[in-house]
């Protein structure tokens, strides 16, 4: 394959998971505040039950670890296939 051909593609999965990673990091973000935020505050007056809180909240620290995981072995796969020389696909 000529080495234009594989930078091109390097430099597409390079953007593709910098986009998903900025766009997992929003919603994240809008999770947070549009649902933790509002139900910690009624929790704090004592208006709603402190284990769905804490659900949610753990809920949402496992889905944050998923898609780390995820975000880093694809990383890892990218920097093992530069390594090899064999970029494959996008």
């Amino acid at each position: 394959m000529p080495i234009n051909k594989q930078r091109e593609i390097l430099e597409l999965r390079k953007l593709y998971l910098i986009q998903f990673e900025k766009l997992e990091t929003k919603i994240l973000i809008l999770w947070s505040a549009i649902i933790l935020l509002p139900l910690f505050v009624l929790w704090v007056q004592n208006k709603i039950d402190s284990r769905l809180v804490l659900v949610l909240a753990l809920f949402t620290c496992v889905l944050d670890l998923v898609l780390q995981f995820w975000r880093k072995k694809c990383f890892n796969k990218l920097i093992r296939e530069l390594r090899e020389n064999n970029l494959g696909e996008i």
